[in-house]
């Protein structure tokens, strides 16, 4: 979703993922039934333009269509889909099943590897009212099953204690993974003009820089791993023998960093496993990370050079800013 602010106003963003792990430790059950069923929603939309409600688009706007006819052809196309025709002439629509909880693999051959809370559930729950609506009865499970209401309104609250709340100015620009980061507008007063666009992963050529030097591959095999589950290498007493009983065990993915002050064992262990033939370079998915004194443009080829010697690699196939912290430059040989 890329985004312009034309007049300012308040814009805030959460992330998916968190709000999937409170929901799956706080309410397991509801969880279950979001991943077996999915969500449906029901809305009411009238024939005109309600300028006064924030879900006032009339059936022929949301739908795009001119007519009933064409209208009623494009939802009778939609399988498990029902509405039926109001005597006001409004439009009730009750969608079919829709998955609520999805998970993220990869994305432009970068692995993500994590569940989203990815729905509309919350925002149907609080804010699908106005004459026509009750927003209490925007949203059911998708086998028709009432959603809880203290259950809703303790992820909304959750929601809502974690966003992050920014100001806009003029001509400020996001760009946004809609996959991994909800979004929306707190209440404001006055006018507002947003522009927004949203598209689909772009078109990438088939080739990734490797190294800090710009050697192209065209072999993709070490970015697609079948199992996410990775082996940190954070505080281990033996590093060196941690991380090649990980390979023995069957772990593939393993995250490191600088920081972590043992990537020199870790880089033996990983050898050692290769070496007697448990696995390959390209079995494996090894992420390292740019620690805060090294953000600046002239110091993360450096950084990552170090990282590579001290791993004993060519290539890592993940490199992460640590943390989104500049500290000033510290040299390699005070610390």
């Amino acid at each position: 979703l890329f985004t312009v602010c034309i007049s300012s106003h308040y814009f805030y963003f959460g992330r998916w993922p968190p709000v999937y792990r409170f929901v799956a430790d706080t309410f397991p059950k509801f969880m279950d039934k979001l991943k077996t069923y999915g969500a449906r929603y029901k809305r009411v939309l009238p024939e005109e333009d309600d300028k006064a409600s924030p879900i006032g688009r009339s059936f022929y706007n949301a739908y795009g269509v001119n007519d009933k006819i064409e209208l009623e052809k494009k939802l009778n196309a939609i399988p498990g889909l029902e509405y039926q025709w109001l005597p006001e002439g409004s439009l009730e629509v009750i969608t079919e099943p829709i998955p609520a909880v999805r998970f993220i693999d990869q994305q432009h051959n970068h692995g993500i590897y994590q569940w989203t809370f990815h729905n509309s559930v919350i925002a149907a729950f609080l804010g699908w009212k106005d004459c026509r609506n009750d927003r209490k009865k925007a949203v059911r499970f998708g086998n028709n099953d009432p959603m809880d209401e203290e259950i809703l309104e303790s992820i909304a609250k959750f929601m809502e204690e974690k966003k992050i709340s920014y100001k806009w100015k003029k001509g400020d620009i996001f760009a946004i993974n809609n996959r991994l980061v909800m979004h929306s507008r707190n209440s404001f007063t006055g006018a507002r003009r947003v522009y927004a666009s949203m598209f689909g992963d772009a078109m990438m050529k088939n080739e990734v820089k490797r190294d800090g030097v710009g050697e192209l591959i065209d072999d993709f095999s070490a970015l697609e791993v079948t199992d996410p589950i990775t082996f940190g290498c954070w505080r281990l007493d033996d590093p060196e023998q941690a991380v090649y009983n990980a390979i023995k065990a069957g772990y593939r993915r393993f995250d490191s960093a600088c920081d972590y002050g043992n990537e020199i064992q870790t880089g033996k262990g990983i050898r050692r496993a290769i070496d007697e033939g448990i696995c390959t370079r390209k079995d494996l998915y090894v992420t390292t990370k740019l620690w805060n004194t090294y953000h600046h443009p002239n110091h993360v080829p450096l950084a990552l050079e170090r990282c590579l010697a001290d791993l004993g690699f060519d290539y890592v196939d993940e490199f992460l800013i640590h943390f989104p912290i500049s500290m000033e430059f510290v040299p390699f040989e005070k610390k």
